[in-house]
């Protein structure tokens, strides 16, 4: 019983104190770039927690990262993202990391990567 008792309370702990994921990307790598100003919206929930964040991939490798933070022009919660690349017209892949719940969520919408282009 201690031990089920134990399990329990670290299992708690651990899903309280879990870390993000780390996507980060060396910039000096890439030649190239484009952003987006996105939000992050998940099954309806819109995420504003500073530990929320969307990182872009290209064929399973990082190209960029952004947490939320709140623009008070706009009154929402934003991700300025940069993206990386060394060649044009590479599918981007994301995914949104819910700190709340402890998720990373495949984002079904792909775009493709053009040099110096902003979207959002």
């Amino acid at each position: 019983m201690k031990n089920s008792i134990l399990f329990i309370f670290l299992f708690l702990v651990a899903s309280v104190y879990s870390q993000s994921p780390d996507w980060s990307v060396n910039a000096s790598s890439y030649q190239y770039n484009m952003t987006f100003t996105v939000f992050l919206n998940v099954n309806g929930t819109v995420l504003t927690n500073a530990n929320d964040k969307v990182g872009a991939f290209v064929n399973g490798e990082n190209r960029g990262e952004a947490t939320v933070v709140y623009n008070a022009n706009a009154k929402k919660y934003v991700a300025y993202l940069t993206v990386l690349a060394n060649t044009a017209a590479e599918t981007i892949n994301f995914k949104i990391y819910d700190s709340t719940n402890d998720l990373i969520i495949d984002v079904p919408k792909t775009e493709i990567f053009e040099i110096n282009k902003n979207i959002g």
